[in-house]
């Protein structure tokens, strides 16, 4: 997951487009989201987003069910 903050700033003040964004993280096979730290937008659904896609990595691989056969 690809995220870009400070989305709160005005779009002359941005580094790069939300289509600049968009293109590389398809390049590189990333999700795509905008966050703003400053006004909370987006960043607890990046949260969640990044979150859901350790588990179902860690789950893909087994690691998941080897924890719980542990514990």
């Amino acid at each position: 997951m690809l995220i870009c903050n400070k989305i709160n700033l005005a779009e002359r003040r941005r580094e790069l487009t939300t289509e600049e964004g968009e293109d590389f993280a398809k390049e590189l096979g990333l999700i795509y989201m905008e966050a703003s730290a400053k006004t909370a937008q987006n960043v607890l659904e990046a949260f969640i987003g990044i979150a859901s896609d350790i588990y179902k990595t860690m789950e893909n691989v087994g690691f998941i069910c080897q924890m719980s056969l542990v514990g």
